[in-house]
């Protein structure tokens, strides 16, 4: 920590300013951006700087909450200290999610360095904003660069001289309204992984900045990556409070000061979501935990109940896409009419298989559970299942259906069920299915709603044409979704 009047010579001494800036990003934004700071800088945030500034990070995520400092310490500061410290970047490139947003940024950027000390140290510079709302800041000194661009902006083959862009920064291109449809999260995926990323050069820097909008959000994705593997970098995630201590002490320092802005915000969605990182339906949600009925065992056969296993089938479309699943959910059909009730088992299938796998998993269930009746989404290729398995010697009871309606519809139209206890959900290996009912619209996946839907509704559409029993085996199905000989489970 420096005195005051070590501060008072750096802001006297130019050549101490720069030498003791260009080293460390932390320095920089302590000094340069001083009128920024309104209270002491937290740890987390000098670890955002400390990643943001290591050349050996080559991708960077930060999911923090709202009015963390994320945006002005990475998105309006770091591209000067980028350019004029040692990272010598040449050609900046920020990325909002309209251009209008991106060019707020690049105007941040503008302002910053119209401070007196910045532009004492740092001038000359150019900024311009040209009628497409497209902007551009130069810096001759450095022989650099700083543009901003909206999501929705053609960005291929941008270069600055002869540099491509050496740092790309994104910051929230999401919101909640873009990410409600999965066709849109899978193209903003498509997006960042074949535009974005290769706009970069080869020793480019990538920052990727943002709220928690949705599971299944590009920077939610990013996340996921980076912690299975499957992409390099570092993923910094910062909730408001952490086990009840609050992140940034000076400027909340107990749960007092915590709860003062929970109250403030009012929301409860909004709190959850955008300051604590979790994700919460909103006032929309059908279903809720405490609708849910739970069973812990199989009522015992009576003489002459009607009793019918019936499976619902959401197939995958591909395995290539990670967010495809295919789901297998069993349900033991108990009476008939209005006396009858479902049970839903523990442990469905929900796993990546590709058509040749589903139809041997199909017909696996088919041969151990004496013929359960089956109901398979039909929908593009997934017809080609439907008659794969009519077509395979088996004996077994399928049928192809095309659901109606969104998903909302489908759990609508089966919640009034749930909340009487005419649909039951066995106690244990329901915990995924459950989580995607409750949390409709706003979990990652929902192949296992689909499933349970797509049975529940035909089979009541094709009640009076089945009938039969179902036997009981000594087989069940384990936690990976595979069949394991023993006791029966009821």
């Amino acid at each position: 920590m420096l005195s005051a009047e070590d501060w008072d010579k750096l802001k006297t001494d130019r050549n101490a300013r720069i030498s003791l800036t260009s080293q460390s990003f932390e320095w920089f934004f302590s000094l340069y951006f001083a009128n920024y700071i309104k209270y002491a800088t937290a740890p987390f945030q000098k670890e955002m700087m400390k990643m943001a500034s290591d050349p050996t990070v080559e991708q960077m995520g930060v999911m923090a909450f709202r009015e963390s400092g994320k945006s002005s310490i990475l998105t309006t500061a770091f591209p000067i200290w980028a350019v004029t410290g040692t990272l010598q970047k040449k050609f900046v490139v920020i990325v909002g999610r309209t251009q209008e947003l991106a060019a707020m940024h690049l105007r941040s950027i503008a302002d910053a360095l119209g401070d007196d000390l910045v532009k004492k140290d740092f001038w000359p510079y150019e900024v311009e904003q040209n009628v497409a709302n497209a902007g551009t800041i130069t810096l001759p000194k450095y022989g650099a660069r700083i543009v901003a661009f909206g999501r929705e902006q053609a960005m291929r083959g941008l270069r600055h001289g002869a540099y491509r862009p050496d740092l790309i920064i994104m910051d929230d291109i999401e919101d909640t309204t873009s990410v409600k449809n999965p066709d849109t999260r899978d193209a903003n995926h498509k997006w960042f992984t074949s535009e974005l990323i290769p706009l970069g050069s080869d020793d480019a820097k990538y920052i990727f900045i943002g709220n928690l909008v949705h599971e299944d959000s590009l920077l939610s994705r990013i996340r996921n990556e980076m912690r299975d593997g499957t992409r390099e970098g570092v993923f910094l995630e910062y909730p408001i409070v952490i086990d009840d201590t609050p992140l940034w002490k000076a400027r909340f320092p107990d749960m007092d000061a915590i709860n003062k802005l929970e109250r403030k915000v009012g929301n409860p969605v909004t709190w959850n979501r955008e300051y604590m990182l979790r994700l919460v339906p909103d006032d929309t949600q059908l279903i809720k935990h405490e609708m849910i009925h739970y069973f812990s065992k199989f009522p015992e056969p009576l003489r002459g109940e009607h009793r019918q296993m019936i499976i619902g089938v959401d197939p995958a479309i591909s395995k290539k896409n990670y967010r495809d699943k295919t789901a297998m959910v069993r349900i033991t059909v108990i009476g008939r009419g209005s006396k009858k009730k479902l049970y839903i088992h523990g442990n469905p299938v929900n796993q990546q298989l590709d058509i040749v796998e589903t139809v041997r998993r199909i017909l696996l269930f088919n041969k151990y559970f004496k013929r359960p009746r089956f109901y398979v989404e039909q929908i593009a290729y997934q017809q080609s299942l439907v008659q794969l398995l009519e077509q395979s010697g088996e004996i077994i009871s399928v049928k192809g259906v095309r659901p109606s309606g969104d998903k909302r519809e489908r759990v609508a139209m089966i919640a009034y069920k749930i909340t009487t206890g005419d649909i039951l959900f066995e106690d244990s290996g329901c915990k995924d299915l459950v989580t995607q009912l409750v949390n409709l619209g706003v979990a990652a996946h929902d192949d296992l709603v689909d499933a349970l839907t797509l049975a529940v509704i035909a089979y009541e559409d094709d009640e009076p044409k089945h009938g039969g029993g179902m036997s009981w085996g000594s087989y069940h199905i384990g936690p990976n979704g595979g069949i394991q000989f023993g006791r029966p489970r009821w």
